[in-house]
């Protein structure tokens, strides 16, 4: 149920994205790109955490398909149209949804060959998904930095932990973890999600005081709400 409508006027429409599916990434592009000229934010924000291990239908294991690799697919697909936006009507935006669980991947960070992510033996559902989400951190600094090596000015990529949000997010675990387990536990960090919203939505957006593009703000990591953060020492090991 929606408790308040921000923009009452406002046109939303809807399209069919799966991100464990590389192809249903491409079909959703293809048709984007057909009917749309332009695109000025785009806000990665779908995942899935702490699934049992389970490969996608390209075979790759699921939380990192979902969480990372289905996201820089759909960003390498629909980079050239937001940097043209980005050259006819201002700055455009990236905003990489990452979370804290980034600190909990790996003892090596990211594993880098598609066998040890897909090593059903070493498999960790914790420490995967910390690791989908460092890799989304990463995605946004590596991309920043090659926009900017290529003179590609407009496009403003950052990353975000979003806060602990209370959403579907842990529907995985049993309904009593859910239901009386996780809120007893987290209750003072939980928070509502048109809340934690405003951080990828501040991260997205160009206000009148042109915060990100005066401060020519990129390949950084926020913290709620809209906060700059130095992220771990992971954050910076190029």
């Amino acid at each position: 149920s929606v408790k308040k409508v921000a923009a009452p006027l406002a046109e939303v429409s809807t399209m069919f994205l799966d991100l464990s599916s590389l192809k249903s990434v491409k079909d959703f592009a293809t048709k984007f790109l057909k009917e749309n000229e332009k695109l000025h934010a785009l806000m990665l924000n779908a995942g899935i955490m702490h699934t049992k291990y389970g490969l996608s239908s390209d075979g790759i294991e699921q939380q990192f398909a979902v969480n990372h690799v289905g996201h820089q697919y759909l960003v390498s697909l629909l980079l050239p149209v937001l940097e043209r936006t980005s050259n006819d009507d201002g700055p455009t935006f990236i905003a990489s949804v990452s979370s804290s669980a980034s600190h909990r991947s790996y003892a090596e960070g990211i594993r880098l060959t598609k066998e040890s992510i897909n090593d059903e033996s070493a498999y960790n559902p914790y420490h995967a998904y910390g690791q989908t989400k460092l890799s989304n951190i990463f995605m946004a600094q590596e991309l920043a930095r090659q926009l900017d090596v290529r003179g590609s000015k407009g496009v403003f990529v950052n990353s975000v932990h979003p806060g602990v949000v209370k959403t579907a997010l842990a529907r995985q675990y049993p309904a009593f973890v859910t239901k009386y387990v996780l809120p007893y536990t987290l209750g003072p960090l939980l928070w509502d999600s048109d809340v934690a919203a405003l951080s990828q939505v501040y991260l997205c957006t160009d206000d009148n005081k042109q915060t990100l593009v005066s401060g020519d703000v990129k390949g950084k990591f926020f913290v709620p709400i809209g906060r700059l953060s130095p992220g771990n020492p992971k954050h910076s090991d190029d």
